[in-house]
C-alpha cells in the first residue's frame, strides 16, 4: 500500500505540470525539488524519533502528513499557484521522510544479521511491485477520467476549457491518492500495536560490532 501511495502519486504532478501547464522536462524537475528538500530535512528527525519512540507512531504521523499534503491537490486547476503546489510538495516530502525510513527500520528490527540480505531483496521487490502497480492503476484511472479528444500533448495547444477538463481529471485522481493514503494507516496502526508487544531493543555495549563478522572466502586449489 505504501509503495503504491508513494511511487504511484509521484507520477501525477509531473504529468500535470507538463500536460496542463505546458512545462518542459527541466522545469518540471525543478518544480519537484521542494518534495526532496522536505524529505531531506525530515529524515534526520524521523530517525531520532524512531530510536526514542519506535517506528509505529512516527510512521502514523508521516502518513497523516502525507494525507494532509494531498488535500490541496484535490482542488487543482489550470491556474493553481505554483507556490501552493510547492508548499504541498514540501509538506509531502516531510511526510515521506517521517514514514518511509521508519517503516524500513521497523522491517529490519526483528531480523538476525544473516537474514538481512534476503529481507532487503524481498522488501525492494515489494516496493517495486507496489510502485509499479500504483503507477499503472493511477494512470489508467486518470486516462479514464479524461473525455476522449481531450488528451493534449502540451497546454499551449489547447483552449483553457480543455485544460480545465484535464485538470479536473487530475483532481479526481488525487482523491484516489488521498483515499489510498488513508488506507495506508491500517498497516501503520498494526505496526504500532505490534511494536508495543515487542521488548525494547537492548542497548549496544561499547565496542560491540554493528553487524556480522566479515569472513574471507577460502579458495580451494
Amino acid at each position: 500500500t505504501f509503495g503504491a501511495v508513494l511511487f504511484g502519486a509521484m507520477i501525477l504532478l509531473p504529468l500535470y505540470y507538463q500536460i496542463v501547464r505546458g512545462e518542459d522536462a527541466l522545469t518540471t524537475g525543478l518544480l519537484l525539488v521542494p518534495m526532496g528538500v522536505g524529505a531531506g530535512l525530515a529524515m534526520p528527525f524521523a530517525g531520532r524519533l524512531t530510536d526514542n519512540r519506535g517506528a509505529g507512531p512516527v510512521v502514523i504521523f508521516g502518513i497523516i502528513i502525507l494525507a494532509l499534503s494531498t488535500v490541496p491537490l484535490i482542488f487543482i486547476d489550470p491556474t493553481t499557484s505554483y507556490w501552493l503546489l510547492s508548499a504541498a510538495l514540501f509538506v509531502r516530502g516531510i511526510g515521506m521522510g517521517f514514514s518511509m525510513m521508519p517503516a524500513m527500520s521497523a522491517a529490519y528490527r526483528t531480523l538476525k544479521p544473516t537474514e538481512v540480505p534476503k529481507a532487503t531483496t524481498t522488501i525492494n521487490i515489494i516496493q517495486r511491485i507496489g510502485g509499479a502497480l500504483g503507477t499503472a492503476l493511477l494512470t489508467v484511472y486518470l486516462e479514464n477520467q479524461i473525455p476522449k479528444g481531450h488528451l493534449p500533448g502540451a497546454a499551449n495547444d489547447i483552449p483553457l476549457v480543455a485544460q480545465r477538463i484535464v485538470s479536473d481529471a487530475f483532481a479526481a485522481t488525487f482523491v484516489v491518492v488521498l483515499a489510498a493514503t488513508l488506507l495506508a494507516l491500517i498497516p501503520a496502526i498494526w505496526l504500532y500495536r505490534t511494536q508495543k508487544k515487542l521488548p525494547p531493543p537492548e542497548p549496544k555495549k561499547e565496542g560491540e560490532d554493528n553487524g556480522p563478522p566479515i569472513t574471507e572466502f577460502e579458495i580451494e586449489t
